[in-house]
């Protein structure tokens, strides 16, 4: 009997309780329309008006059934009930069809139900020769068991009857079977690899965008790689899903592989949900923050529960090697486990990952806002904390680990100092995205920035940024608390342009802005020694004598608690100048002058404004006075001056009256005065 829809259907009217066939038809209509049913069979509360023969043919269980009925009741339609039925009254219609010999069709989406609704009947051999259940295994060994999508499909749907399924072994050879057709699908692609080395040919396999087996330049393996079969399995519940990753990595695929399948999973599943909270961030921050899932603004405890369940399960299964994930992935996954409050070994493991990959993230990726209904900072500064130590940890194990290695690792060209100059600049951006926030405090700042090592930034012009905005966004905070923020600066790595942009800087306290002129002015002293040194070099061409004349200049010493660790970089510099072509002392000294004239500039400036606030001050404090004082200094004034017309204390001559200032007085200071000369 083939089952096909290419035939007439026949539907069977339903008599539940509103009395309402299945189809339009009229429900006398069918194969034995013209004859009275004898059998009444409820599934899951829904009424099917049958007849004993076709049925009883077929089943095992509805004949044992309806032979138990007879003996002991003698109604004339008997009434049997199937409680929790696999696949539900539309199942039990499709296996009665089957019964009655009319076709329909059997897809990926209904063979799971057909076989187990062919079980809970006993549609078995001994009842009729190709019964349900010999068909339903056909199509899953012929059509489905060969096929990883069909496969993943009946996998799908086994989900709602999985008791059933499991007892049917449906599951199980669903499982087998996709995990054995990928493993077979990589072991024969590697082999076309091999071949295509072996035989001397064009590397392209290897080089290939899509290619799973992708190497990265370096000779390190690539990151997760989605496979084409990754989104087959993407559709299945995390349980299902979490059990066929387990076969895959039994039967030895690459954890490359199964890495990509995992990112490729919790991607699909998160998307709705990464949209909402997208969509809350740029809410007000004024408003209360809620949490958002991909049901919307969830308040349903159980889908909150479902979803961190979810969440826990995909960071359980993540492979244990590291650079597998893209930075991003992580911190995505770390910022949902936030919001929907997993467990605290789930959010510490995400930590550490992310940590592992620190200088590969982007400010974006670490922008984690908090979810909270509190006056706190618009973002989780505590996380982005917690993320930076655990990686300094990390530097510092492998710190001593490769003390002994090939990179020093207090040079600047080592892996690890280069990685932590990239974490430093990512961290100087983070504070200058996080310091207009007017709920962020001074405390959370300088324990932030203060993590860092003195030698991870080689130039602070980002720091420096970061804490101009703070201060200006700040404009209340205490010259105590602009003091310790400054002292987070080092004046000798501003660049010129910051330095420019320092010394005219009024949010800056006193002290800082003296520390930047005096590095200012030694950084042009060591540029005008360096130009000297080429000049003396040229004239004596000596060159002991121009690194004598270049060196002898850095021994000066600066103010009292100002760093002196530039002095020698100077004199390297001062050395290094003395190298320089002739071609380029124009251009050093022009330079120079420009330098000067700049830094001139700034001075004036800043006298200027001194003078106006001391102009200020004394215009504040003439009115201030009262009348009174005013009226009583003015007389004492008059009379001073009417004392200094009399003239009460001058001598006899300065009494007699004033002669004009004229030739005379010329005269006398012309003619040389006489002197006794004695010969005694």
């Amino acid at each position: 009997m083939a089952l096909s829809t290419k035939g007439e259907s026949y539907l069977f009217p339903r008599r539940g309780s509103n009395s309402t066939p299945i189809s339009k038809r009229n429900p006398s209509s069918g194969m034995f329309s013209d004859v009275q049913s004898d059998l009444v069979i409820s599934v899951d509360g829904v009424s099917f008006s049958l007849h004993k023969y076709p049925l009883l043919s077929r089943s095992g269980r509805i004949r044992k059934l309806a032979e138990e009925l007879n003996e002991s009741d003698s109604l004339a339609n008997p009434m049997l009930e199937f409680a929790n039925f696999p696949g539900g009254p539309d199942i039990f219609e499709l296996a009665a069809k089957f019964c009655y010999g009319i076709n329909f069709d059997i897809t990926t989406s209904n063979v799971a139900q057909l076989r187990c609704a062919a079980d809970f009947l006993d549609m078995t051999e001994d009842y009729g020769i190709d019964n349900l259940v010999s068909r339903t295994e056909a199509f899953l060994e012929e059509v489905v068991l060969d096929n990883v999508d069909k496969s993943a499909q009946v996998l799908h749907s086994c989900e709602s009857i999985l008791t059933w399924a499991e007892d049917s072994r449906i599951v199980n050879r669903c499982i087998d079977a996709i995990a054995s057709k990928v493993c077979k699908e990589q072991k024969a692609y590697t082999l076309t690899r091999l071949e295509y080395n072996s035989s001397g040919r064009s590397n392209k396999l290897s080089n290939d965008a899509c290619s799973p087996l992708k190497v990265h330049a370096g000779g390190h393996q690539c990151r997760a790689t989605v496979e084409w079969w990754a989104d087959d399995i993407s559709s299945l519940r995390i349980d299902m899903f979490q059990r066929v990753l387990a076969a895959m990595k039994s039967r030895g695929l690459r954890v490359e592989s199964i890495a990509g399948s995992l990112m490729h999973y919790a991607q699909k599943v998160l998307k709705p949900l990464n949209k909402n909270q997208q969509s809350a961030e740029m809410n007000s921050s004024n408003k209360p923050k809620a949490k958002v899932f991909s049901y919307g603004v969830l308040n349903s405890k159980a889908a909150e529960h479902e979803h961190r369940i979810l969440i826990e399960s995909i960071v359980s299964m993540l492979p244990t090697e590291t650079n597998l994930f893209p930075t991003n992935f992580l911190l995505t996954l770390l910022r949902t486990a936030i919001i929907l409050d997993t467990t605290v070994a789930c959010q510490l493991d995400l930590e550490k990952r992310a940590s592992s990959q620190l200088e590969k993230a982007s400010v974006d990726d670490i922008l984690i806002p908090t979810f909270s209904n509190g006056g706190e900072c618009l973002f989780d500064i505590d996380v982005v904390q917690r993320v930076l130590a655990t990686y300094l940890q990390q530097e510092d194990a492998q710190d001593k680990a490769s003390s002994s290695g090939i990179y020093d690792t207090d040079d600047i060209g080592s892996p690890n100092r280069r990685g932590l100059m990239k974490v430093a600049k990512l961290i100087d951006m983070y504070l200058a995205e996080i310091a207009p926030d007017a709920n962020l405090k001074v405390s959370k700042f300088l324990s932030l920035a203060e993590l860092l090592p003195d030698y991870s930034r080689v130039i602070d012009d980002g720091l420096y940024r970061a804490i101009d905005i703070f201060l200006k966004a700040h404009p209340s905070i205490s010259d105590l608390d602009r003091k310790k923020i400054c002292k987070l600066l080092d004046c000798q790595k501003l660049s010129q342009e910051a330095s420019a942009h320092a010394a005219q800087n009024e949010r800056l306290p006193v002290q800082t802005v003296v520390q930047v002129l005096y590095f200012e002015q030694l950084r042009m002293r060591t540029a005008m020694a360096g130009t000297r040194g080429a000049e003396e070099e040229q004239e004596q061409q000596s060159p002991s004598s121009a690194g004598i004349g270049g060196g002898a200049l850095f021994h000066s010493k600066p103010p009292p608690g100002l760093p002196q660790r530039r002095m020698s970089e100077g004199g390297r510099r001062g050395l290094s100048m003395t190298e320089a072509s002739p071609k380029a002392d124009t251009n050093v000294n022009l330079r120079n002058d420009n330098r000067e004239l700049k830094l001139e500039v700034a001075r004036l400036r800043l006298r200027v404004n001194d003078l106006e606030k001391e102009n200020a001050a004394l215009k504040q404090e003439l009115a201030s006075r009262p009348a009174s004082s005013s009226a009583n200094s003015g007389f004492f004034s008059m009379f001073s001056r009417k004392l200094g017309r009399m003239n009460l204390f001058s001598t006899s001559q300065s009494r007699s009256s004033p002669k004009p200032r004229g030739s005379k007085q010329k005269d006398s200071r012309a003619q040389p005065r006489l002197r006794r000369h004695s010969i005694s």
